[in-house]
């Protein structure tokens, strides 16, 4: 089996393959991560909140890609993971000091969202030594 894996866009996170390829008797690829239909239908998806939008992120993944959005809904943090479908999920976030930029721990779970001076997020579950997914900004 060989793995794909397309030039590193995301920073400080372990890269996973973008497809598989294979010969059995013939050649077979298998593409594990976003089309290019799947990502303009991301990129053009409408995006509704209350308040002001802290920021929006496209997060790939071979099993579920997902928009995370972070906004301020008067004082109170909120995240928004949102599907192609329209599924969507909402979360109360507490803001937490950091250093540069802006950081968020989910309320009632281990995931911190950690958003530099530039705009790009990273997330990392629990502890802060590596982060698990990372985007740059969408819009």
């Amino acid at each position: 089996m060989i793995f794909v894996y397309l030039p590193k866009l995301e920073f400080g996170v372990k890269d996973a393959p973008w497809a598989t390829c294979h010969f059995d008797p013939t050649l077979e690829v298998k593409i594990l991560g976003m089309s290019e239909e799947s990502e303009a239908a991301y990129r053009d998806a409408p995006l509704k909140h209350p308040g002001t939008r802290i920021g929006v992120w496209l997060m790939e993944s071979q099993s579920a890609s997902r928009i995370n959005l972070i906004y301020d809904d008067g004082g109170a943090i909120k995240h928004a993971n949102i599907g192609l479908g329209g599924d969507r999920v909402d979360s109360d976030l507490v803001e937490q000091p950091a250093v540069k930029g802006r950081r968020f721990k989910v309320a009632d779970g281990t995931d911190i969202y950690d958003v530099d001076p530039s705009g790009n997020l990273r997330v990392y579950r629990g502890d802060m030594s590596r982060p698990f997914a990372a985007a740059r900004p969408l819009r």
